[in-house]
């Protein structure tokens, strides 16, 4: 019976892994945005606040880990933008992609994420945990769920806009193999039946 029980709670314990995969950001500056521009494809308008990667260590982390899926939402910008995940990598870029392009990375690891955006025109750019005190190629966050956050670079065109590009970022649990459960009920059937077989001599 107890190995039936600690099968149980293994399988539970599975279950739970599958569920834990979220998104959570670290700082407390905040900026109200003005100027706003990406309204239909975000959601947000002027007059909301949004988190300003401000210091060193502020940034977006990822709890367990996780398939993290990024929709380009668009962008106010002149100047051409990229943004890079994995870093150097170029997932998007302002002057080749369109508004609900997306881009797919499996099993990412848990920890502060490995993203940055970059100005190619005034050749300036910040990567997630480094922080900025100005606006000058810095980063927002949008926190819009647990599981979902919306990315924003203020590019060096000198306003505070931060719609000069928009990346939204949705996290879900990394599957678990399917043969994983079934492995292991059948260690707990096994070890059952040995038990019993004791038991009975």
């Amino acid at each position: 019976m107890k190995r039936l029980l600690a099968t149980a709670v293994l399988l539970a314990g599975f279950s739970g892994l599958a569920q834990a995969a979220s998104l959570s950001y670290v700082g407390t500056s905040t900026h109200t945005l003005t100027g706003y521009d990406l309204t239909a494809s975000t959601g947000l308008s002027n007059g909301t606040n949004i988190f300003k990667m401000r210091k060193e260590g502020d940034g977006v982390f990822l709890i367990g880990n996780a398939d993290i899926k990024l929709t380009y939402l668009g962008k106010e910008a002149g100047h051409t933008n990229v943004f890079r995940m994995p870093t150097p990598t170029n997932a998007f870029n302002t002057s080749l992609n369109s508004v609900g392009d997306t881009h797919t990375l499996t099993n990412v690891n848990a920890g502060l994420l490995k993203f940055s955006f970059f100005d190619l025109i005034a050749c300036l750019g910040i990567k997630n945990g480094e922080g900025k005190t100005s606006h000058t190629g810095a980063l927002g966050v949008f926190v819009e769920s647990a599981r979902s956050v919306l990315l924003m670079f203020n590019d060096g065109g000198g306003d505070r806009d931060y719609d000069d590009m928009v990346v939204r970022m949705e996290v879900s649990p990394v599957p678990i193999p399917a043969a994983l459960p079934l492995f292991a009920a059948a260690l707990g059937g096994l070890g059952f039946m040995a038990k019993r077989r004791k038991a009975k001599a």
